[in-house]
């Protein structure tokens, strides 16, 4: 895979953090500026909690960049990142990989 751009979130994916964390996303979208075969990686090792909105923010990123023609990969998912993600079986819909390389 050709990376084109990486971020590292920290902190949590949770319903009261879920507005910042999205606008740090959308900025991150917006500098990369993903076209078609583009490559984003999302460092979330550094994520302590996740609930239900954390993983719609990330549906719905996954989402954006479809529409783009990009592919965002999930790597280094927390402990409480994995465990949201295999229990709504969110694997198929968002690509996971255990590598390292994001940047804050």
């Amino acid at each position: 895979m050709n990376l084109d751009s990486a971020l590292a979130l920290d902190g949590e994916l949770t319903a009261p953090y879920a507005n910042a964390q999205r606008e740090r996303l959308l900025n991150w979208v917006e500098q990369a500026a993903p076209r078609g075969g583009q490559h984003l990686q999302l460092d979330l090792a550094a994520i302590a909690e996740m609930d239900t909105a954390g993983a719609q923010l990330l549906l719905a990123l996954a989402k954006e960049l479809r529409g783009r023609g990009a592919e965002l990969a999930i790597v280094n998912p927390s402990h409480a990142v994995a465990g949201v993600l295999a229990t709504y079986r969110l694997h198929a819909a968002l690509r996971l990989a255990q590598t390292q390389g994001a940047q804050a």
